[in-house]
């Protein structure tokens, strides 16, 4: 018994949770099928390419990801000082609290770029 899990490579298991995904998706109206789009990846060695600079460089790309938040906390900050006023709360963009704020501009980061930017610009027009 123990030579025949020995004899299993890891595209086995990839095979074998395929499969159960197929019989899965029999009985979940299809939601299980959507692992099967991963399997794109297998076949084009150019996603495979991909796929390994992804997962060699992932702490430098998690870095990346917290300045990224890091910026939008200190737009979010601003947000909340100057323009708390003129978010838009039918839209869902709650800016009450800083908390509120952070995520607002973390879900909805470009539209509130662009808000804001604008904002800015009549601000310093207006000033001027």
């Amino acid at each position: 018994m123990r030579y025949v899990f020995s004899s299993f490579r890891a595209a086995d298991f990839y095979y074998l949770f395929f499969l159960g995904c197929s019989v899965a998706g029999i009985f979940t109206r299809g939601y299980a099928y959507c692992f099967h789009l991963f399997h794109v990846i297998v076949g084009n060695d150019i996603l495979l390419r991909v796929l390994r600079a992804i997962t060699k460089n992932g702490i430098s790309l998690l870095w990346v990801g917290l300045l990224g938040v890091i910026i939008i906390y200190v737009y979010s900050i601003f947000a909340f000082a100057f323009f708390r006023n003129d978010f838009p709360n039918d839209d869902g963009l709650f800016c009450d609290t800083m908390w509120e704020c952070f995520l607002a501009s973390l879900n909805f980061g470009n539209y509130l770029i662009i808000l804001l930017f604008i904002k800015f610009y009549y601000f310093f027009k207006k000033n001027n």
